[in-house]
């Protein structure tokens, strides 16, 4: 059964650490799922034909902008009704006479979806063209580029050029500068302010994206510094599948996992949604070997993490609490004919939760209260130090849960703002579109941090410190602490 078995080690030597069995690691999954992209950027999948007419297109971005106006929680929370107004204008008119493939349709709308600047409110990518067009040969950028604060660098390369090193700085592609780039390519990304935006490009990957904005290209002439000087290499595009994503890592890749250094416990509790029965099985677990081996810090990896749920966040921090605790101080929805229909369909009907929904009047944003949730018995509770390790990586509930632990004054927050906002405008339930069967997400709900704080802004650690990103070198940085 997942999470009953443990390895274990009678006289560990310093800085050993054990691991649950790899037969309860999480696999990577197909490359041709791309699951962490959907994770980023929406769930669902759009399909049908590979073309539509300009009339189509129009009437879905009519369409989109009278749901979200009608059913997002609050569409004029990070952009005005005239900036929102003026893209969609921009969107009618960019959509011209010729019929669109299912990428061009698609980008159109989600570059309208993206004006309101919600990083939960958007639209499902094209994937299934993108895995068509893989399939056939179709090829890619061939860099990985890092889009932190300190400029755009080489993260990885797929190519062979022995120059084009991980952190060599780009200046151009094809003679543009990377800013100008960087930023064009930004409009299709939803997000509420630029440093987690290009969070979110970086966790969909820049060869996906640049294939999402701008289509297949086979060669590039890209501008880097090197030892301070200007050089161009001009590059071959990499095949999709063999040259990129069988050797691309995913930036979102928490993983259930619990490691052991001296007395401190390295505990990735993995992203909070899938199976819980196997998740609470993990948990039980990870904390029941906690407490045996007498651990007195315990740092929970929270970084390069998709979020989820709070039933899964939320049953891991009851063997942090003293007390019963909420996951936020105030949750607001808006409901909607839109809704209502999703919740007739999906939910059920007698909870008080869909109650809630199906007996407020259209258009009506009202607080919704829920339970206090029970910590564990005193026995089973971790009662030690407890850090939080976060990343501009770190996202929604994942964040969310960050901001809950420190809220509460039961750890503290280690590594590097969060893009995410910790009180933050979320809840998704989709729409899919009519004739494009694209599916659009869409935040009904805001989720104010226990604390109170509605800045609009990411959660910023306690400690800023520089955290290593593989796991053995995690493992040597506690250690060291």
């Amino acid at each position: 059964m997942f999470g009953t078995k443990l390895i274990s080690i009678a006289q560990p030597r310093e800085n050993q650490y054990i691991r649950f069995p790899s037969s309860i690691q999480p696999m990577r999954p197909p490359v041709h799922l791309f699951f962490l992209l959907a994770c980023v950027i929406g769930f669902g999948q759009s399909f049908g034909q590979s073309k539509f007419a300009p009339t189509v297109i129009r009437a879905n971005l009519h369409y989109v902008d009278d749901v979200l106006r009608d059913s997002h929680y609050n569409p004029y929370l990070y952009a005005s009704r005239d900036e929102i107004d003026s893209a969609l204008v921009y969107a009618l008119e960019s959509v011209g006479d010729d019929s669109l493939s299912s990428r061009g349709a698609n980008g159109v709308i989600q570059r309208f979806v993206s004006s309101l600047n919600n990083g939960h409110t958007t639209l499902t990518p094209p994937f299934q063209e993108y895995i068509d067009y893989a399939r056939a040969g179709g090829t890619v950028f061939p860099l990985d580029l890092s889009l932190n604060q300190n400029g755009v660098h080489i993260k990885k390369s797929y190519t062979r050029t022995s120059e084009l090193k991980e952190g060599v700085p780009v200046i151009s592609i094809d003679g543009r500068p990377i800013e100008e780039v960087v930023e064009e390519m930004g409009f299709y990304v939803p997000a509420e302010n630029r440093y987690f935006k290009r969070a979110k490009m970086e966790s969909l990957s820049f060869p996906r994206l640049y294939w999402m904005v701008f289509g297949r290209q086979d060669s590039f002439e890209v501008e880097v510094q090197i030892e301070g000087d200007p050089v161009k290499v001009k590059m071959a595009a990499v095949p999709a599948i063999q040259g990129f994503e069988m050797k691309h890592d995913e930036v979102l890749n928490a993983s259930m996992n619990l490691a052991f250094v001296d007395n401190s416990a390295l505990l990735n509790p993995g992203p909070f949604g899938g199976d819980f029965d196997k998740y609470s099985s993990f948990i039980d677990s990870a904390f029941q070997v906690i407490g045996e081996r007498g651990v007195e810090e315990l740092y929970i990896d929270l970084r390069n993490n998709p979020g989820g749920d709070d039933a899964f966040s939320d049953y891991m921090v009851s063997y942090l609490a003293n007390r019963p605790f909420r996951w936020c101080s105030e949750f607001h929805l808006r409901s909607s004919e839109a809704l209502k229909k999703h919740t007739r369909a999906t939910s059920d009907t007698m909870s008080d939760y869909a109650r809630s929904i199906l007996h407020a009047e259209n258009g009506m944003t009202y607080e919704y209260v829920f339970e206090r949730y029970d910590q564990q018995r005193e026995e089973k509770r971790f009662t030690g130090r407890v850090y939080v390790l976060i990343n501009r990586q770190t996202h929604s509930q994942a964040c969310v849960t960050a901001a809950q632990i420190t809220d509460y004054g039961l750890g503290t927050t280690i590594g590097e703002k969060t893009g995410e906002y910790p009180s933050l405008c979320a809840s998704l339930f989709p729409i899919t579109l009519p004739e494009t069967r694209f599916v659009l997400q869409i935040s009904k709900g805001y989720i104010i941090r226990v604390n109170g704080d509605t800045s609009h802004e990411g959660l910023i650690p306690e400690e800023e410190v520089d955290i290593p990103e593989d796991f053995e070198e995690v493992l040597e940085w506690i250690a060291e602490r």
